[in-house]
């Protein structure tokens, strides 16, 4: 097991062996990817553990590194004061022997676990004689074994450029990771790439991350699952007639629900909330289009023929169903993946219901990496045992077919005119291993209705629990 961490939640838990004693490190990446950053959270969260870290500076100003650093949630300062950090600025130079004497000195002196050198730019870019280059690389690639821990060096990368230019690096150093950001949808995206990871097994190539205010590095690891989990338990349908056409779902199955973007009935989405209450389940609702309380005022508009007051609606609503809205284009498409499954986690909700489905792909414009998310999501809440809802509008037959490719059961309004001019609907219905089905706007009704009687149900134990007792010792005011 590894001796030393990256501090990273899910890189640690990707590849918990990633570093280890006599590992050489690389930090490569362009201006700004945020290479001081990871290298100075390696250096931290192991120094918390007692591993003392010695930063070996060219470029950085430790006053400035400092206050960068605490804002993103890292005392070094602390850590200084505890003897556990030493700051030193290394002296620009071409005397290779000097630069050696130095750091082996410090070394001697202060026996650190951890030595980072930031950055080896900065070193060598004045040791022009090549047997003096060559003297300064070996010295560094033999110190992790003399230390038994880990070095980091920092390399920077010119902007278009993907190689490390700096000798034989890439060939002896045990750990490669490559920092790029680059543009998408206005929004500035950063990617870890693990370029090499001796002795780890690697299956993410690329990982997904940002740098956050008082947090840090926050990764965002793609869910990736080697084999399409099986389905879970059985649920009950909520009224007669999606039961005679459906037969059964089960936890795991995917529902797409789709109608046109000018025809939205008002009742489409909360009749699956059906499914939650028959089966006294938690459902989640996370809608790219409407904030909380706005779905939460369809849902008892849909419900207000039970006949149930707005209060009693409400409550039963809330019972069942927490609301919330991310706005699609303000995240990446791992980045919201991984939101989303926090949300699932947080609200241990049984149902995920995913509203206004067409806007996260119009915005990755189902690109290979939406694509590859979207059903890696699908495929992580399936083996949570989550029953996953897709509700969305029509933008044009590839998405349309895509999304009910995905999907066990799907669920398609067509609407329809009566000869009074009144738009109405009906339902197209289709579930794995059955034929597809037209329900009548009619039936679909008679579904509302049955599920306002399991409303019913649910509002008796309120209403007896309001009820005073009779003969009890409670008097009432005069």
């Amino acid at each position: 097991m590894s001796s030393f961490i990256v501090g990273v939640k899910g890189i640690d838990e990707l590849l918990p062996s990633l570093l280890y004693p006599g590992s050489l490190v690389v930090v490569a990446g362009h201006p700004g990817s945020g290479k001081t950053t990871l290298a100075s959270s390696i250096c931290y969260k192991n120094a918390l553990s007692g591993n003392r870290c010695l930063y070996l500076s060219l470029q950085e100003s430790k006053k400035k590194l400092f206050r960068v650093m605490k804002n993103l949630g890292m005392d070094f300062e602390e850590l200084e004061n505890k003897g556990l950090y030493r700051f030193l600025r290394m002296p620009i130079t071409k005397r290779v022997e000097e630069v050696v004497e130095l750091i082996s000195k410090t070394i001697a002196e202060y026996a650190p676990k951890i030595v980072v050198v930031d950055s080896m730019n900065a070193l060598m870019q004045f040791i022009s004689n090549s047997e003096k280059r060559a003297l300064i690389q070996n010295y560094f690639y033999s110190l992790p074994e003399m230390l038994d821990g880990i070095v980091i060096l920092i390399v920077e990368l010119p902007f278009g450029e993907e190689k490390i230019d700096l000798g034989s690096i890439e060939f002896v150093a045990d750990v490669i990771l490559a920092l790029k950001h680059r543009i998408e949808r206005g929004l500035l995206t950063r990617v870890m790439e693990i370029r090499k990871a001796r002795g780890a097994p690697v299956v993410i190539a690329e990982i997904p991350f940002t740098i956050s205010q008082d947090k840090g590095i926050i990764a965002y690891v793609p869910p990736i699952l080697a084999e399409i989990t099986r389905g879970g338990a059985e649920l009950k349908l909520p009224c007669s007639a999606l039961g005679r056409v459906l037969d059964h779902i089960h936890r795991g199955h995917v529902i797409y629900m789709e109608h046109p973007s000018s025809f939205r009935p008002l009742e489409s989405v909360p009749l699956l909330l059906g499914i939650a209450l028959k089966n006294d389940l938690k459902a989640l609702i996370v809608s790219y289009r409407y904030p909380p309380e706005t779905q939460l005022n369809l849902f008892i508009r849909a419900y207000s023929i039970c006949g149930y007051s707005r209060e009693d609606l409400r409550k039963i609503i809330e019972k069942y169903v927490v609301f919330k809205a991310l706005n699609p284009f303000g995240y990446s498409s791992a980045e919201g993946v991984a939101e989303e499954i926090k949300l699932v986690e947080e609200y241990n909700a049984d149902i995920v219901m995913f509203h206004g489905v067409e806007l996260p792909a119009i915005a990755d414009r189902i690109s290979p990496n939406y694509l590859a998310s979207l059903y890696n999501q699908m495929n992580t809440l399936k083996k949570m045992g989550k029953l996953i809802i897709r509700v969305g509008s029509y933008v044009n037959y590839e998405m349309s077919n895509l999304f009910s490719a995905l999907a066990d059961v799907v669920m398609k309004f067509i609407p329809t005119e009566t000869s009074e001019g009144e738009q109405k609907y009906r339902v197209y219905i289709w579930r794995r291993g059955r034929n597809p089905y037209l329900l009548r706007y009619e039936d679909f009704q008679g579904c509302l209705k049955e599920i306002c009687e399991i409303i019913k149900e649910k509002l008796k134990p309120q209403k007896q629990r309001l009820q005073p007792t009779v003969g009890g010792d409670c008097y009432g005011s005069v």
